[in-house]
């Protein structure tokens, strides 16, 4: 009786020992591979036994759908079995390699059967495709279906385009058109040592050594495939027909390029390029692009520069001047504008918004936009002296050192100053004295008119001043003394039986004259172009408002009382409209070339007490004419 209850404890203990002892293995990485079509597959991978001997490693299934032809482990040809789950093998060895052949046996889908555990499985077919992916991970009792595809002719249109920059960058537009049904897998051979980044228009994608395998499906796909390459010897990745070629380098590079590859015009390519020094292809598989690249020298650019300047400036009685200064510029490479104002800065504005007004030390900085169409805007506030009956107005303008095209200054003025004459500008610009070919008419008519009358060269001098005194009250009384002088020259040379004559040609030569005189006198010299005349004149003195933070800017009596505040945003000061504008021009100013403009002004009142000599002149002279005729009686 004892040694029965032995022998049953015994096989209750080796009962219980195999069962805590479980065979334990597993596949590595299985890829299989092959034409679908065919129906003839290979397999081939790594796998373990954990724990066991004579262990059952199942490799694929089921048996309805599949046929294992040959298998071998570890460069041994090994025999197969299968069980419901699949084919299996035995293995006593910890690690193992296996390949081996298999057939489907199914006609359409193939549903595959994977028992597992496998870790990693990976599917290169041709003419078929696995649902859901090419790559499948962490497999136990898991289906996988192939799907297979009807053989179709693919269409493949390409476009490769090649960027040697600082990182050598390329762009693959790969179109594909199926004639048959579905699209499935496309190998492209990559040559360049290229690098993927990016693929857009595939359902997956798999490198394998130089090869890029692509997953698509419908009828058409464009596949967009960028990426980096570090190959000088380039060959297009696809073996099928004629694509369009890009080659270009930025443009601190020299491209150099031979091939047997056609040559054809950047209009003809379907590729757009972005430089200038692009070179277009069509080119097959066999054709190669021996490219050479040599890094330029640089050069200094120019990083700032202004294509028009306007400067507008405001003058009162009272000294006070508000200037404006306008760039319509091109910046490359500045971050700040370095400003010289003549004065306090108000407000400054770059491409039509306000910016804070910033110095560093004594020297006002604008951050400047970096843009090829730029504009700003400075306002400033200055003050001189007082104007009196003549006074020279050095016009303050603010500047900088950056090189301008085309600068042109509008100075407003009161309308009862007269402008005698600007320094710094172009000869006779901005001056409201006639111009030279006037003063000339006027001094030959004047002159030949007065001898006339009296060879007295006393008379001559006094006829002239008497005639501009009438002028500058109002230049119709200009031609009109001229008339009376030559009335007056008629009575004494001509006799009385031409008077009627002579007055209907004089009344012609009067009508005629007076056009002349609009024509020679308004026109080209009494006004010059450069002044013009607003309709009334607006002063700027401004009254004292109550604010708390009001700040008097400006010295003398042109100090004008603002109200400021620090860290806000500045407002614009409108420049008012004076009575008169002299408007001013130059062209090429850089730091070499500065522009420094002065104005001698008169007061308009002047020409009242020039006048009333003038009539003074004109009565003596008239008595003493006068005389001198009743003397010769």
């Amino acid at each position: 009786m004892k040694k029965f209850l032995f022998l049953v404890l015994s096989l209750i203990l080796v009962s219980a020992c195999f069962a805590t002892s479980e065979d334990l293995s597993f596949i590595n990485d299985m890829t299989i591979s092959g034409n679908v079509s065919t129906n003839a597959l290979t397999f081939s991978g790594s796998g373990s036994v954990i724990n066991g001997n004579n262990v059952k490693v199942y490799i694929i299934g089921p048996t309805t759908n599949v046929y294992i032809n040959s298998l071998t482990v570890n460069g041994a040809i090994t025999p197969v079995s299968f069980d419901y789950y699949g084919y299996f093998f035995i293995s006593n060895i910890s690690n193992f390699n296996y390949s081996g052949s298999l057939k489907l046996l199914q006609i359409g889908q193939v549903n595959l059967y994977i028992t597992g555990p496998v870790n990693h499985l990976i599917f290169s077919l041709v003419d078929g495709y696995t649902v859901g992916g090419s790559e499948f991970y962490s497999l136990l009792n898991k289906n996988i279906i192939i799907q297979r595809n009807q053989a179709s002719q693919v269409l493949v249109d390409a476009d490769f385009h090649y960027l040697f920059e600082r990182v050598n960058n390329f762009e693959y537009t790969i179109r594909f058109s199926s004639l048959g049904n579905s699209l499935s897998k496309y190998t492209l051979h990559l040559r360049n040592n290229e690098l993927i980044q990016d693929i857009i228009g595939a359902v997956d994608y798999a490198q394998r050594g130089s090869d890029l395998i692509l997953d698509l499906t419908g009828s058409s796909a464009t596949v967009i495939i960028t990426g980096t390459f570090s190959s000088t010897n380039l060959r297009i990745p696809i073996d099928e027909g004629v694509s369009n070629v890009l080659l270009e380098s930025e443009p601190e590079k020299k491209l150099a390029v031979s091939t047997s590859a056609t040559v054809i015009d950047l209009s003809d390519s379907t590729i757009t390029p972005k430089y200038y020094n692009s070179q277009a292809f069509l080119a097959s598989s066999t054709d190669v692009f021996y490219v050479t690249i040599t890094d330029l020298t640089l050069l200094p650019s120019l990083t700032f520069s202004v294509s028009s300047a306007t400067n507008t400036l405001a003058l009162n009685e009272r000294g006070t001047i508000i200037g404006e200064l306008k760039y319509s510029y091109a910046n490359s490479g500045e971050e700040y504008l370095k400003i010289s104002i003549p004065g306090t800065p108000l407000y400054a504005a770059t491409n039509n918004r306000a910016v804070m007004l910033t110095k560093d030390n004594n020297d006002f900085l604008l951050s400047i936009p970096k843009t090829n169409y730029g504009s700003m805007v400075l306002t400033y506030l200055s003050t001189t002296n007082p104007l009196n009956l003549f006074s020279i107005l050095n016009v303050p303008l603010a500047n900088t050192s950056m090189p301008i095209s085309e600068m042109t200054t509008n100075v407003y003025l009161p309308s009862n100053y007269f402008v005698l004459w600007t320094f710094g500008s172009k000869f006779g610009e901005g001056t409201e004295l006639p111009d030279i070919g006037s003063i000339i008419v006027f001094l030959v008519i004047s002159i030949a008119l007065s001898y006339t009358l009296s060879k007295n060269t006393g008379f001559v001098i006094k006829y002239i001043i008497v005639i501009i005194g009438l002028m500058l009250l109002n230049p119709a009384l200009l031609f009109l003394s001229w008339v009376i002088t030559a009335v007056l020259l008629i009575r004494k040379y001509l006799d009385k039986k031409y008077y009627k004559l002579v007055i209907i040609i004089l009344s012609v030569l009067f009508v005629l004259g007076g056009i002349l005189f609009v024509l020679i006198f308004l026109f080209a010299g009494m006004d010059s172009s450069t002044v013009s005349y607003a309709g009334m004149g607006v002063s700027t003195s401004l009254g004292a408002p109550s604010f708390d933070n009001m700040e008097q800017v400006g010295r003398g009596e042109g100090a004008i009382s603002l109200p400021t505040e620090t860290g806000v945003l500045p407002v614009n000061f409108e420049i008012p409209s004076m009575g008169k504008t002299v408007t001013l021009t130059d062209e090429l100013i850089t730091i070499e070339k500065p522009v420094s403009y002065s104005i001698l002004l008169m007061d308009g009142n002047l020409k009242y007490i020039f006048t009333a000599v003038s009539i003074y002149l004109m009565i003596k002279a008239f008595f003493r004419y006068k005389n001198n005729v009743k003397r010769k009686k």
